[in-house]
């Protein structure tokens, strides 16, 4: 809306400028603005300056409709998903009031719509475009009627503007906190379904694996006392073999280190005090 308005604004200079002008008070003289010709190059001009006041006028006026359609479009868009009249019921709602004047003084104001606003403004615009363009003067611009609508209306345009804007503001704040208490929830439900799918079987999986452990070790320690002296002596045999290939510098022999730490009299003894330690 900001563009729209600017451009309403932007035509409303050139019928300023062009009835100055055509009053002998405004001159296209530049020197006084010194030299301008370093700006040739970086400056992209609103609108072009080799068109007459009544071109210029028009060329304005069509930028302002066509950045009103954009708003337009895009509140089309957003009326599929969400509220467009809280967010813009001055765009949308006969809320704005229209001034009529008569004889170069408003006498009454009637309600519409902003897009209404523009579009009304456009018209008286593109009245004084005509007139320009027909070659006509007007004697004061300031006691016109049409002129006297497009001032009024104008200023009216850009409050009611500034308020939609605040509207799109507080909307955009809400849909933000909106998806905020969406993104909790989600984050909320997330760690609970990683805890079921991930946790619950990791434990399970240690739980099971603890399990078969002890199982192990409860076979070796009911194993008869020359059964554990064979397997103890075989396996200091291997870790004595292990020992001598990596001291060769075996590749093989460095791969795995197995240590056991045995003892004696507390497995004859107190199976429960017996342990084995595996160093991988």
């Amino acid at each position: 809306m900001g563009y729209s308005n600017f451009f309403v604004n932007v035509a409303n200079f050139y019928i300023l400028t062009g009835w100055a002008k055509s009053a002998g008070r405004y001159t296209e003289d530049t020197s006084v603005l010194g030299d301008l010709h370093i700006d040739a190059n970086n400056v992209n001009l609103i609108v072009d300056q080799s068109l007459t006041f009544a071109q210029a006028i028009y060329s304005s006026m069509t930028k302002s409709r066509v950045f009103l359609r954009v708003v337009l479009d895009s509140l089309v868009n957003m009326a599929r998903e969400q509220d467009i009249y809280r967010m813009a019921a001055d765009l949308l709602k006969p809320t704005s009031p229209i001034v009529v004047c008569d004889q170069g003084y408003p006498i009454i104001a009637v309600n519409g719509t902003l897009s209404q606003l523009i579009y009304f403004l456009n018209f008286e615009e593109a009245e004084i475009a005509g007139t320009y363009g027909a070659g006509e003067t007007i004697p004061n611009l300031f006691t016109d009627t049409t002129y006297c609508q497009v001032q009024m209306n104008t200023f009216a345009s850009m409050d009611i503007s500034q308020g939609i804007f605040m509207s799109f503001i507080g909307s955009s704040s809400g849909s933000t906190i909106h998806f905020n208490h969406i993104f909790k929830l989600w984050l909320i439900c997330g760690s609970v379904i990683f805890l079921i799918l991930v946790i619950v079987p990791i434990s399970i999986i240690v739980a099971s694996y603890l399990k078969m452990i002890n199982r192990v070790l409860k076979i070796l320690l009911n194993l008869p006392q020359k059964s554990r002296e064979e397997a103890k002596q075989n396996l200091f045999n291997e870790q004595l073999e292990s020992s001598e290939d990596k001291f060769r510098g075996n590749k093989q022999g460095r791969s795995l280190k197995i240590i056991i730490c045995y003892i004696n009299q507390l497995c004859n003894n107190d199976r429960n005090s017996c342990f084995i330690c595996f160093d991988v």
